[in-house]
């Protein structure tokens, strides 16, 4: 078993779920947990595949996917650096329910379920703050199917890039968290359909892209531009709200 190192363990200690765990508690997680290295797209495990750990993204980024009758594949959500996933696999009969990706290189940390599961059964006030982290991500989920399922492709991208703005109302560079290819299958639809999203978005004065970002001038006047996308007549050019910079 690869050790994790105290530097790299601490990136884990100062996630939302974690902080609040004592000193001891953590150095028993960290004494069962290792370090897991992927190469290139690599599979680090398969939907229905017994479940023994959860992750913690040291660097790279995750893809997670499930695939329908008919072998469309389809990326449910894309974990970046920083964030932990299949961690609710462990309360809920231990088989992994999605495929994950790695999205080239990557550099995970394990966490075995038996040891956490078990300082959590001992010390069931540290629960409290992993039911909130899971909470969110619910709700996250719950959102992202009511976009899925009536939302505008036009819609879908414009919000997913808001969602990415920092929150200011000057312009802002939003950096893609994936290959364009990955981000409409993220979203749901092709990348064909993504390249005419774009297009549109450009041709409005909303957005400017480039190959792995998108420049927004103004974001309050993307905003407007997604909103416009489930009215009827949607091909109107959006009207500049005051202060945005004008092309």
């Amino acid at each position: 078993m690869m050790q994790i190192d105290d530097a790299l363990f601490q990136r884990l200690r100062d996630t939302p779920i974690f902080k609040s765990w004592p000193e001891a508690a953590l150095l028993h997680l960290q004494s069962h947990c290792r370090a897991v290295p992927l190469r290139g797209a690599s599979i680090l495990f398969s939907a229905g595949s017994q479940a023994s750990a959860f992750y913690f993204v040291l660097s790279g980024r995750m893809l997670l996917s499930s695939s329908s009758a008919a072998g469309h594949e389809k990326i449910v959500e894309i974990i970046q650096p920083g964030q932990l996933f299949a961690l609710a696999v462990g309360f809920l009969g231990r088989r992994y329910p999605v495929t994950a990706t790695s999205e080239g290189r990557a550099e995970l940390i394990e966490i075995p379920f038996a040891p956490f599961l078990g300082i959590i059964k001992e010390q069931p006030e540290l629960t409290w703050q992993m039911l909130a982290d899971l909470s969110i991500r619910l709700n996250f989920l719950i959102n992202e199917v009511r976009r899925m399922g009536v939302e505008s492709a036009d819609t879908r991208v414009g919000q997913y890039l808001l969602d990415l703005c920092p929150q200011h109302a000057g312009p802002a560079r939003v950096e893609l968290p994936c290959t364009k290819a990955a981000l409409a299958a993220r979203l749901g639809i092709k990348p064909e359909t993504l390249s005419r999203v774009f297009a549109r978005m450009q041709q409005a004065g909303a957005a400017v892209v480039g190959r792995r970002h998108v420049d927004i001038p103004c974001p309050e006047a993307l905003q407007q531009w997604t909103n416009r996308q489930s009215e009827p007549d949607n091909r109107r050019r959006i009207k500049q709200p005051a202060g945005c910079p004008r092309s």
